[in-house]
């Protein structure tokens, strides 16, 4: 059996919002160092992070063995394998971030505790001070996230910062669209490369919509999405607008009608399970009830040109939504 290998461990550095550095968005507690105390240079090479490449160059994973098992996250940037070093010391600069510099945010959703942390942390850190020189020039990617990042003043200083030093590096922005589409953002869209920009939508329904994501308003996301479409078509500056959806317990049995609105409005689409908190998650849910929505999902006919792309997910789903060893079984 082929063992699994993931990129990530060779390509990037996860910065969390209070100033812990880990590896990827699944090693929450796998910390290797904090940016008051160590810089990205450091980092990069640190010996935690080596023994975990060596880890996946010798096949022999333990770190991230439930994660590969459950959620397949080794597979989401394996397109980018070809860019990486398969050293334990890499000898060139880290090569994506993905980045919460900040928690600061205008929902509360009922999964994320981010807006709850502190803020400001990476204010005066050696991030900011190496960026320009050390860090910035040689990323080709960047996956922005928060809180939420189009109302924080420290998206557009790194956006204006990377932009002056790689006018190659690509964007990829999570947002949760509750704000207006207006001249200042436009202006600094216009400034980068914008590879996708993610709206965290998790239903097309407004009550379900209004419990996950409080303090939401299903109506506003809708307008600003409209006014995104707007943008990147006269713009050419967004190469794919993607509605992404959480797996949970409020929401899964909406599945099939959010990939059917998908369809018929052209959007292409994200699906992850929610891991955690468990309490909120389908690994929770009664069998029977989950069994009921597989057959659903495998009953869903399409008809855009988005058809051929989301029949072939329907066709992998129990692959996709119920690794290997997972506790989810189905006849």
């Amino acid at each position: 059996m082929k063992q699994p290998f993931c990129v990530r461990p060779f390509l990037e550095l996860n910065l969390h919002h209070d100033g812990n550095i880990t590896p990827c968005c699944q090693l929450y507690d796998h910390s290797l160092g904090h940016i008051h105390n160590d810089t990205i240079e450091e980092l990069w090479n640190c010996d935690k992070l080596k023994s975990l490449r060596r880890e996946f160059l010798d096949g022999e994973v333990k770190t991230c063995r439930e994660n590969i098992e459950k959620l397949g996250c080794h597979l989401w940037f394996r397109h980018l394998e070809k860019d990486i070093e398969k050293k334990v010391e890499q000898t060139e600069p880290v090569k994506k971030l993905d980045i919460r510099l900040n928690g600061k945010c205008n929902l509360r959703c009922i999964m994320c505790k981010v807006w709850e942390g502190p803020n400001h942390v990476y204010d005066n850190s050696s991030f900011w001070r190496d960026g320009p020189q050390k860090i910035f020039p040689f990323l080709k990617e960047i996956d922005l996230l928060g809180g939420e990042p189009l109302i924080q003043k420290d998206t557009y200083r790194l956006i204006e910062e990377v932009s002056k030093v790689n006018s190659d590096c690509l964007f990829n922005i999570t947002t949760n669209a509750h704000w207006r589409l207006n001249k200042t953002i436009e202006s600094s869209f216009d400034k980068i490369k914008i590879n996708k920009l993610i709206v965290s939508i998790d239903s097309i329904f407004p009550d379900t919509f209004q419990m996950i994501r409080q303090d939401g308003d299903l109506k506003l996301l809708l307008t600003t999405l409209k006014d995104l479409k707007a943008y990147q078509k006269r713009s050419g500056n967004i190469k794919m607008i993607r509605l992404d959806f959480l797996i949970q317990k409020l929401n899964y049995q909406e599945l099939p009608q959010f990939l059917k609105y998908c369809d018929v409005n052209q959007y292409s689409f994200g699906l992850q399970i929610m891991k955690n908190p468990r309490s909120l998650s389908i690994y929770n849910e009664d069998q029977e009830q989950l069994r009921k929505w597989y057959q659903s999902l495998k009953a869903i006919k399409f008809q855009s040109y988005r058809g051929k792309q989301l029949v072939e997910l329907i066709d992998i789903v129990e692959e996709l939504f119920i690794p290997q060893n997972s506790t989810l079984q189905f006849s």
